[in-house]
């Protein structure tokens, strides 16, 4: 019965490993017009995504690795009540819904850097009418699922370094250019919305 069990998250995790890199390529491809259009990433710029990439990266082999044969990463094993497990696989189910959500719906508004593009348009609809940085909520969630369905830090840890990595770093500059850029309506929207979770109380 375990045997069946370790294989079921097995499955579960490399299905959803293959949604979320093909979500994440498919919006990648669309945006890569800011290139024709001339967008250049500077130092920080570039920093921010390549370090949290990395570590994202790192996390992603880890979950592959689980999922080839597990015993390779059962010296980070942590031993969870298996009722945990399945609520991760609700997890990152709940995750990669999100992310698709967030991914389309800023569509070709999506960039990985932190500059404006030609045409852009501040996105409040969908997930993003009640949170502002809703993609980084689906990383979270994703991350925590992962583990929960691994029982392995190493699965995690890089992930969820990569993600606060990149609140750390580009929270406040991407708020302050969506502000530059879109003013007062940014202003307000700022006003009415939480970062990560929806905003309970508006005082």
């Amino acid at each position: 019965m375990q045997m069946n069990t370790e294989l079921i998250f097995r499955i579960f995790l490399s299905t959803q490993i293959v949604v979320i890199l093909g979500i994440r390529k498919y919006y990648q491809r669309q945006s890569s017009e800011s290139k024709k259009q001339g967008v250049v990433c500077d130092r920080d710029t570039a920093i921010a995504i390549v370090v949290p990439s990395f570590l994202l990266t790192v996390s992603m082999i880890a979950a592959i690795v689980y999922v080839i044969h597990p015993p390779w990463i059962r010296w980070s094993t942590v031993t969870l009540w298996p009722g945990f497990r399945w609520l991760g696989v609700a997890t990152v189910a709940m995750g990669v819904v999100l992310l698709f959500w967030c991914q389309y719906e800023l569509g070709k508004n999506f960039f990985g850097g932190m500059k404006i593009r030609d045409g852009h348009q501040l996105v409040v609809s969908g997930p993003y009418r009640y949170v502002r940085h809703p993609m980084y909520t689906a990383f979270i969630v994703i991350g925590i699922g992962f583990f929960l369905v691994t029982s392995s830090w190493i699965v995690v840890l890089p992930w969820l370094f990569g993600t606060v990595w990149v609140l750390w770093s580009r929270f406040g500059q991407e708020e302050q250019m969506l502000s530059d850029e879109f003013g007062e309506a940014y202003d307000e929207y700022r006003k009415r919305t939480g970062r990560l979770i929806p905003k309970i109380w508006r005082g």
